[in-house]
């Protein structure tokens, strides 16, 4: 049963008979019924609050504009973390696969380069599907690795107790995961990462992409790591490959566009299982917290996000270049790992450093989360700042116990004096509340919006009257308004 006080049921097929028979009859004003100044007043701030606080409405005009402004921000920013040095930043929407920013397009959509320690979450999953590795499975890093003329050394601190998945994505351990490269068929390896798109064109809507490079033989250890030629990508392939990853399957065409009626184009839908997906975000947020990402301070920040690092040599070069892969969510720097839920995913944030290393990769990232935390921040701090106002403005809910009789029993009744006739009619409540709302909503189309504008005018209307509403039984105690249309 609905609420005494709530509205919940508007919708345009009531409101279409109301227009149609009640108010031609009584030809109601809201200036005269309620006073239209408060009324606006607590109308704008219902709707306001139900456009900022549902997601559902981000497609509405002012939610775009609002959507727009934030990508000029995170645009400016991203182009002043990058400064005059080589290299690219990608921005993007995790639930659409929307291009939000990007700084040098011609290298994110049509260079190629080894990924390094960026793939080391997709080696976990091909090994987690292929059963080699669960969540209890441990390794102890002997620092150094060798394999015929490759070798690596672990940069993590070095006393560090066996290692499980979470903490080898976390610290980002080469000797683990070129380890588990000895034990990983390639078709395992290549098929998980050709489902997730690397060695073909995303579809960008930019021309030149570039397919990128996967090799589908001569396997090694260290391809598992990133290292060599065996896979090359592209950053716009890297950034969609960890959206999939992170937003339960979904792999975009990432597309640049504007807000306003944006349509996301899912290319497929990957069967990820939950208890992986979350074995490697909670390793992703370990690299934030503790691991090979620390540096970046990222977790300093109102927002909750993990991410990984990446630094590979270049082909046929001693220099190496820096990755940086990271996702904001939902919450705060401090709430659960649950607020990584794919729904709850808000941005991801692709830097790649040229002659750099991943965690300076992270540090270039910091300023662009900080914009979208701060953002963030003041978005929650207007729905609180609203909401106060609204409980200032709605009569208490004890109140109303007491001052309107139950529904179920009696109906509340008010009367509606039309000057124009000099007639006095009496009408139920709930219709006097529909026919303002269908009067005043006229031109509303959103669902959402007409509930807000309801609630504001039934809100306004039982503060204001509620102790001196009548009932088919007490009609001596009926409110009377006059109707000042002529």
């Amino acid at each position: 049963m609905q609420s005494p006080h709530s509205l919940a049921a508007v919708n345009p097929g009531p409101l279409r008979e109301v227009r149609n028979s009640w108010l031609p009859c009584s030809r109601l004003s809201l200036a005269a019924a309620l006073g239209i100044c408060a009324a606006v007043s607590v109308g704008a701030i219902a709707l306001t609050l139900s456009r900022l606080s549902r997601p559902g409405l981000s497609a509405s005009r002012a939610a775009a504009a609002n959507a727009e402004l934030l990508d000029q921000r995170l645009q400016r920013a991203a182009t002043q973390a990058l400064g005059d040095r080589r290299g690219a930043i990608i921005v993007m929407d995790p639930q659409t696969g929307r291009i939000r920013a990007i700084v040098n397009p011609e290298i994110a959509f049509q260079e190629n380069f080894p990924v390094g320690s960026a793939i080391k979450p997709f080696t976990a999953l091909a090994a987690l599907r292929s059963g080699l590795i669960d969540e209890d499975s441990r390794t102890l890093c002997h620092e150094k690795y060798s394999h015929h003329a490759f070798q690596t050394t672990c940069s993590h601190p070095r006393d560090l107790p066996p290692l499980n998945p979470t903490e080898a994505i976390a610290y980002s351990c080469n000797y683990y995961f070129s380890t588990l490269g000895e034990h990983l068929k390639e078709e395992s390896f290549t098929s998980t990462l050709s489902e997730f798109g690397f060695g073909r064109k995303s579809g960008v809507n930019a021309g030149g992409e570039i397919a990128g490079h996967l090799q589908r033989s001569d396997w090694r250890p260290q391809n598992a790591i990133g290292e060599g030629n065996y896979l090359q990508a592209t950053p716009i392939q890297v950034i969609d490959a960890y959206v999939a990853l992170v937003n339960g399957g979904r792999l975009f065409t990432p597309q640049l566009g504007k807000p306003a009626n944006f349509a996301a184009e899912v290319r497929a839908n990957l069967e990820i299982k939950d208890r992986d997906r979350e074995l490697i975000i909670k390793g992703m947020r370990g690299a934030v917290r503790y691991g090979s990402a620390e540096k970046a301070n990222l977790y300093s920040l109102p927002v909750y996000i993990f991410g990984k690092t990446g630094t590979a040599t270049e082909i046929n070069g001693f220099r190496t270049h820096g990755w940086f892969v990271g996702i904001a969510s939902q919450g705060t720097e401090a709430a659960s790992d649950s607020e990584a839920a794919p729904d709850n995913l808000k941005l991801a944030v692709l830097v790649l450093l040229a002659k750099g290393h991943g965690f300076e990769a992270a540090k270039v990232a910091h300023p662009i989360f900080d914009e979208f935390a701060s953002e963030s921040s003041n978005l929650n701090s207007e729905i609180s700042d609203l909401k106060s106002q609204i409980s200032d403005l709605k009569p208490q809910t004890s109140n109303l116990k007491s001052e309107i009789p139950n529904p179920e029993s009696q109906t509340p009744t008010i009367k509606v004096h039309l000057v124009r006739e000099n007639i006095t009619r009496t009408v139920k409540f709930e219709d006097y509340v529909r026919g303002v709302v269908a009067s005043e909503g006229s031109m509303e189309t959103e669902p959402d919006a007409l509930k807000a504008l309801a609630i504001a005018v039934r809100t306004y209307a039982l503060k204001t009257w509620g102790g001196m509403l009548g009932t088919a039984t007490t009609s001596a105690t009926q409110r009377t308004v006059k109707d000042t249309v002529r």
